[in-house]
């Protein structure tokens, strides 16, 4: 799998960030970065729809390459109360 990426990065050496509210505008978005060369697309968890943006992309923009980056905090973190913080 490495040789494989290693051969992608080769190819297309900049990976595209894309981050969307719903799977068609990620769709959308992809196709038109792949149409313009930008074949590698790292989507990002930042909504609630991320998940469903990536599975989306991959199986309606065969062109693109689809991912994503790694998860180092819970996307929601727990707020403190008023109290906790005092």
């Amino acid at each position: 799998m490495k040789n494989e990426i290693d051969g992608l990065l080769q190819q297309a050496p900049l990976i595209a960030l894309v981050q969307a509210e719903d799977a068609d505008t990620a769709i959308r978005a992809s196709q038109v970065l792949a149409t313009g060369g930008k074949s590698i697309i790292e989507v990002l968890f930042r909504s609630d729809a991320a998940l469903d943006c990536l599975g989306a992309v991959a199986r309606e923009a065969p062109e693109a390459v689809a991912g994503a980056g790694r998860c180092c905090r819970p996307r929601r973190p727990k707020r403190r109360s008023t109290r906790e913080r005092a």
